[in-house]
């Protein structure tokens, strides 16, 4: 049942917010849940787990604006 009223009020919030607002809140409720699971318990998940958990996808963010960003100058004329 609580899948069900999650996927209906994202659905409702697509149709109130832009994509990319959508975008940031889904990944600030995925940080708030592992800081929560973290203070909750201690002894399951570690601050340290969380770190590895976000460092990857930050990596993988920033190689791709970087490769974005020399694709841009490629396409200059000299």
């Amino acid at each position: 049942m609580a899948g069900v009223l999650m996927s209906y009020s994202q659905f409702l919030l697509r149709g109130l917010i832009s994509a990319t607002s959508f975008t940031v809140v889904g990944t600030m409720c995925k940080i708030a849940t592992v800081v929560i699971n973290c203070l909750i318990w201690d002894k399951h998940a570690s601050f340290e787990a969380g770190r590895c958990t976000f460092t990857p996808a930050a990596l993988v963010d920033r190689m791709l604006i970087k490769f974005h960003q020399l694709l841009k100058l490629s396409d200059e004329p000299l």
